[in-house]
């Protein structure tokens, strides 16, 4: 396969787990409970994208040749997955916090592009 496929593959994974990440905090921001009908759907969908962006990204990597050890750009995006991936919890269990992790959200994001477009 195309490293275009693989591309085109990991961003409809962060647009899915962008939406799922919105959509909890949104939910929480307006006053919603850690208990909720369709909780199960949107963790569903938070999976969906956490791997869709995990498996055609490591298959980018392997298709741009980049192996170990790899660079920190590689290391930086992990690290922001691993965020992405945790954050539902504080959102759940941190009502309060929702505000500010809405914004923290945007910062991960905006954090693994800058990454993966200057590769420091």
């Amino acid at each position: 396969m195309s490293p275009q496929f693989y591309l085109i593959l990991h961003l409809v994974g962060v647009i899915v787990l962008f939406y799922a990440l919105g959509g909890l905090a949104l939910h929480v921001v307006n006053g919603g409970t850690r208990e909720f009908p369709k909780r199960r759907w949107m963790m569903i969908i938070h999976g969906i994208g956490m791997m869709l962006v995990f498996i055609p990204g490591f298959g980018l990597l392997a298709k741009l040749e980049i192996t170990w050890p790899w660079p920190f750009w590689v290391w930086g995006k992990l690290v922001a997955w691993l965020c992405l991936g945790l954050i539902t919890r504080v959102i759940l269990k941190k009502t309060e916090w929702a505000n500010i992790l809405f914004f923290v959200v945007l910062a991960l994001g905006a954090w693994a592009v800058l990454l993966v477009e200057l590769k420091p």
